[in-house]
């Protein structure tokens, strides 16, 4: 990882490179090794941590490291006209926008947009001083959806200072990098699709049928559903988790409290999926020669939505409700809940979802690549089942705009309204749309 970063920032014309990496969750052990890593290419990292865990971690490794202030959140408040001003400064988006994609901030102050708007600007003109003082020139971050981290990166797009996200998962041997927020990819990426479509090498076209092949095969058996546990082990996390908020609040550490406070949510949900609604929720299964469209269920809490697709993933069902009135006439909508993520819907909105006429609801055991290889299309926001689709030359519908929206061959929905036309449109075509097979793979 190290080696990779240092080569997106070794062209910059410093003797010095002064970086910030700003934490997003429990990534300190890594995150300290690729720091020090980083040191012998002349590169400094100074870490800034929003819990003290990750703090504690960084200052006993000798690495520079600053504790995300309390100040934030209950510093001395900007009055309404300096608000407005930093929101001129710096938007879009607005304040309030910044502070409702961060899961945290909802829990600690619920309903009181007020208070979420104050803490959004002390974190912004926490990032106006600490990149200046620091004379920091290059930002790395895990995510920009957080109050830690959207700030930050509004500040140096303003600042001019170069930045990168990182995306770790869906495994630990895989990343990947972007610095275009809304696209979640690289701008060298943005450029090349500027130019016209152009004929292969030989090389270059085996390698894009080779990770053709290797996507397209569907492995047999049933999906592994994870992040699951039985109840002594529920009781023991939730236990430790209740411990670890009372010593969090007798030390001020806010955003600790509010981690804690989520963990447990997730817990319950997870509990209660394996023991209550696995068993009484009639899940279907796919039905030989049925007609549908496939769409993935998403975390609607995932900072990737909130920040770039807040409409759609707080309003998820009724969104559901008018993609499935828009069916062409004999077709289902089979939804799916991802199998890292058992729980988040919950028995009474999957039965919601379920009253809806033309939805299915499909057992998360179902792999999902099969699903896309006996559909029609699939519908996603952003995540690897649309590429998958891509891949397999299945029609893909975006609702957000991940990179995959740059090639000509998806269907990217920017006008909610327009799903109707665009699923007419689909269905129409089918899959003659990957006719253009240079295209499509000048793309992979």
């Amino acid at each position: 990882m190290a080696t990779t970063i240092y080569s997106l920032i070794a062209s910059m014309p410093k003797d010095t490179i002064k970086a910030c990496w700003i934490q997003h969750g429990g990534e300190h052990e890594w995150a300290a090794q690729t720091g020090l890593a980083l040191q012998k290419h002349n590169v400094d990292v100074h870490f800034v941590c929003t819990m003290i865990e990750a703090y504690e971690f960084y200052t006993k490794h000798s690495l520079p490291a600053s504790f995300f202030s309390a100040d934030i959140f209950y510093g001395q408040n900007i009055e309404a006209k300096q608000l407005r001003e930093i929101e001129k400064k710096y938007g879009p988006p607005h304040l309030s926008t910044i502070a409702s994609s961060d899961v945290h901030l909802q829990l600690l102050f619920p309903n009181n947009p007020n208070v979420q708007a104050q803490i959004v600007g002390r974190s912004i003109l926490f990032w106006e001083t600490f990149f200046t003082d620091n004379s920091i020139n290059y930002v790395m971050m895990r995510d920009a959806g957080s109050i830690a981290t959207r700030p930050a990166y509004l500040v140096a797009k303003k600042m001019g200072i170069p930045h990168v996200i990182l995306h770790m998962g869906p495994s630990s041997d895989r990343m990947s990098m972007c610095n275009v927020e809304d696209n979640f990819m690289w701008s060298e990426l943005q450029d090349a699709m500027k130019l016209p479509v152009s004929d292969l090498s030989n090389k270059q076209k085996q390698a894009a049928l080779e990770v053709v092949a290797k996507k397209a095969t569907l492995k047999p058996g049933k999906q592994t559903i994870t992040r699951l546990f039985h109840i002594w082990d529920w009781r023991q996390r939730t236990i430790r988790s209740i411990k670890r908020q009372k010593l969090h609040k007798s030390r001020g550490q806010i955003i600790d409290i509010a981690r804690e406070m989520l963990i447990r949510q997730l817990y319950r949900k997870r509990l209660w999926w394996r023991f209550i609604t696995w068993k009484i929720f009639p899940y279907k299964q796919r039905e030989e020669g049925e007609k549908y469209v496939f769409m993935p269920l998403f975390n609607e809490t995932a900072w990737v939505h909130l920040a770039t697709r807040k409409f759609i993933s707080s309003n998820l069902i009724e969104a559901i409700r008018h993609i499935a009135g828009n069916l062409t006439a004999g077709y289902k909508l089979y939804l799916k809940e991802h199998p890292s993520m058992p729980g988040e819907f919950s028995i009474r909105r999957l039965r919601e979802l379920a009253s809806i006429p033309n939805v299915k609801i499909i057992h998360p055991e179902v792999q999902g690549k099969e699903l896309i290889l006996h559909s029609d299309a699939t519908i996603v926001m952003t995540g690897s089942s649309g590429w998958e689709a891509y891949l397999l030359k299945k029609p893909v519908i975006l609702l957000g705009l991940p990179w995959l929206s740059l090639s000509p061959l998806a269907y990217t929905v920017k006008n909610f309204e327009d799903i109707g036309k665009t699923l007419f449109e689909v269905i129409k075509k089918g899959e003659s749309i990957y006719d253009d097979e240079k295209s499509w793979l000048w793309f992979i």
